[in-house]
């Protein structure tokens, strides 16, 4: 049984003894913004999602998806069009494209798009207002009084020209003239207000077709476009309650734990989660469109790692704003799965990859070396604490290994210190294992080991039955086979060269003249390119680590992962292109000047 929760037993003890008098308790959902853009960063190729995710302070990692869109119709470009505004960037000139120009070319008729729908209209007075268009834009002036023309007299429109009023094409044409100065008051928008409540239920939540023969249940997608009508005019979405039930609280009950918002209550996720869950998240940050990128901010990052029954799952760093959104959030960034359950006392995590929870053995938590005597789920974190997170029983010691040299030459021995934590002070550790490659030595009575090995690059760690596994610490000994790259100058092509014990050829090479980051700012992203050639005779392992400044140490990413996750096998003769990426959050607070560190590459014979 795991003790994330050291009161858990005796709060489960209570509400059993309740139950037998009251009525159970019903758990209330809440609406969780961290693991909502921990899943759409994990499902970040559409421009919906970017949206979503500028919506919710973040900034997206990459806007590849948003580069050559075809264009073989006018709502082809004027989604992309708005994330790519929201981005900062310009839509006139993104990548050498001028999507504005793509757009307009599809101005015929005095409107844009398709002659037989609203929808282009709508969402390209959207895109052409986030682009930085005027009001009086011929295109926008058209496309205006095409939807005004068109709005039908229960004060809805239609998605097509010869269909009836639907919830979703009032609710952003809503929004369009919202964009263009039309307010609550405006008789056009209270007429379209009026058929919108129509299409509102009982559970807070909207249909799309109030009159519809086929079902006229509430959804996550026609809710999120109503609140982002409300969100346009200022309107307090607890204004529009019925039956105590609030657009907000529909879309709180649709959010499963892992992070998406299902279509319906009773639906699974499927290939069209990530856009709901984009709806959504935009509706419930309180925003609409087109959104501005000025108003991005970044939730704060906290000192993980996170500790297996076999071995370290990740270290480095995660957003919170609890210690059960580190896992939430660090889980796209190392690759791992995990899963939360929903019990009486509340939330806690029962599985990460095999890991599961079973007898008195799970998952628990610490901050800052100590048990917390709340849940993960309510512990929420402060500025500077660190989280540990471990497979194990409850009450195991945080041990740590401190390597007084991490660099020694060949033949020479290096000192490892190993302590653990103990009522607030640090205390040596004897017979711990001190793993080191293949080998390992033993801690004596002072918690000191000595470390002897061929050249090589070593992950060494620490580790004792009833305690929890030590942090990991990079040692070199001697002149391995290696390369490292400098990650604010250039790089020079360099090719290392070693023999095994038989004698084959232990050689590879990084093909990259530079890899200068340039100027660097707050909410950029910028992605690099390495490519790592096998020029030996055996097949290779490859391992990598980070050194020097934090802007390095943190923001680095190799494939999409934290670097620390970074492995490849590269066969003989073969070449593999690892891609890096500098990813700075909005609220970067570190001083102005040049930063300076190292990725350093070494091979071992696979």
């Amino acid at each position: 049984m795991h003790n994330q929760k050291k009161k858990s037993f005796l709060l489960l003890l209570v509400m059993v003894i309740i139950s037998l008098t009251f009525s159970p308790l019903v758990s209330v959902a809440s609406y969780n913004k961290p693991t909502a853009l921990s899943y759409l960063q994990s499902h970040s190729s559409s421009a919906w999602s970017i949206l979503a995710q500028v919506a919710l302070g973040s900034v997206p990692v990459s806007d590849d998806n948003l580069k050559n869109i075809s264009g073989a119709s006018a709502l082809d470009l004027e989604t992309p069009i708005l994330a790519i505004s929201a981005l900062g960037k310009d839509p006139k000139d993104f990548y050498g494209q001028n999507y504005i120009t793509s757009l307009k070319n599809f101005h015929t008729a005095s409107q844009l798009g398709d002659p037989s729908i609203l929808n282009d209209d709508i969402f390209g007075i959207l895109a052409l207002k986030a682009s930085g268009l005027g009001n009086d834009d011929a295109v926008i002036l058209d496309s205006k009084n095409f939807l005004l023309s068109h709005q039908n007299s229960d004060g809805g429109w239609a998605f097509s020209l010869t269909s009836a009023s639907d919830s979703n094409t009032t609710a952003t044409a809503i929004v369009a003239l919202s964009s263009l100065g039309l307010t609550a008051s405006d008789p056009i928008i209270v007429k379209a207000l009026d058929y919108l409540k129509l299409a509102q239920n009982s559970d807070g939540g909207f249909t799309y077709d109030p009159k519809s023969p086929y079902g006229s249940d509430s959804d996550s997608s026609s809710t999120s476009w109503a609140l982002w009508a409300l969100n346009a005019l200022n309107i307090s979405q607890e204004s529009w309650a019925k039956d105590g039930k609030t657009p907000f609280t529909y879309l709180e009950a649709n959010q499963d734990t892992s992070g998406f918002f299902k279509f319906q209550n009773d639906l699974a996720e499927d290939s069209f989660s990530p856009i709901t869950t984009a709806y959504a998240s935009i509706a419930l940050a309180g925003k609409t469109l087109p959104l501005m990128p000025t108003k991005a901010t970044t939730l704060p990052s906290f000192d993980f790692r996170i500790e297996g029954s076999s071995e370290q799952i990740c270290s480095g760093k995660a957003q919170g704003p609890t210690a059960l959104n580190i896992i939430e959030n660090a889980s796209s960034q190392c690759g791992f799965t995990f899963h939360i359950q929903q019990a009486s006392f509340g939330k806690y995590l029962d599985k990460i990859n095999a890991d599961q929870a079973v007898g008195q053995s799970g998952w628990m938590y610490l901050v800052n070396n100590t048990s917390p005597d709340i849940g993960a789920a309510d512990y929420t974190l402060k500025t500077g604490d660190e989280v540990i997170w471990y497979f194990g029983d409850y009450g195991w010691n945080v041990t740590r290994l401190a390597l007084p040299q991490t660099k020694i030459s060949t033949g020479q021995n290096s000192p490892a210190k190993v302590e653990y934590y103990n009522n607030g002070s640090w205390q040596a550790l004897s017979a711990a294992t001190v793993n080191y490659g293949a080998q390992n030595s033993a801690t004596d009575s002072t918690g000191n080991a000595s470390l002897s090995a061929p050249d090589g690059y070593y992950k060494v760690f620490a580790g004792k039955t009833g305690y929890i596994r030590s942090n990991q610490v990079l040692l070199q000994i001697g002149d391995p086979s290696t390369s490292a790259v400098n990650l604010t100058a250039n790089l020079d092509n360099s090719q290392v060269l070693g023999e095994n014990t038989n004698h084959n050829t232990l050689s590879f090479t990084l093909n990259a003249s530079s890899l200068d980051f340039g100027n660097i700012k707050p909410g950029d992203n910028i992605a690099k390119q390495i490519t790592i050639s096998n020029t030996g005779t055996v097949n290779l392992s490859i391992n990598g680590a980070v050194t020097g400044n934090p802007l390095f140490l943190d923001n680095l990413k190799i494939n999409g992962k934290t670097w620390q996750k970074f492995y490849a096998a590269v066969g003989s003769g073969q070449n593999q292109d690892q891609n890096l990426t500098l990813s700075i959050p909005t609220g970067y607070d570190g001083a102005s000047g040049i930063k300076t560190g190292q990725l350093i590459f070494w091979a071992s014979a696979n």
